[in-house]
């Protein structure tokens, strides 16, 4: 694994697939759809250094900069 310095930028690319479900992804009715991905780094001790996409404590919202978009 590369190791990270603070203010390092890092990019991530990720590809979602639903595989042999039987079903587009994610199932329900289109006006219910809603899919985020959750992601969290932590430090070499499990601390957390960055997050994104984690529920609010408070409400259960998804916060407002976590990235949405269409699911194709």
């Amino acid at each position: 694994m590369p190791v990270l310095r603070p203010g390092d930028r890092v990019e991530l690319t990720v590809v979602v697939r639903n595989r042999k479900v039987g079903h587009a992804l994610p199932g329900g009715t289109n006006d219910s759809n809603e899919l985020w991905l959750e992601v969290i780094g932590r430090d070499p001790e499990g601390q957390i250094v960055v997050a994104s996409g984690l529920l609010d404590d408070e409400d259960g919202s998804i916060p407002p900069r976590t990235f949405s978009g269409p699911c194709l």
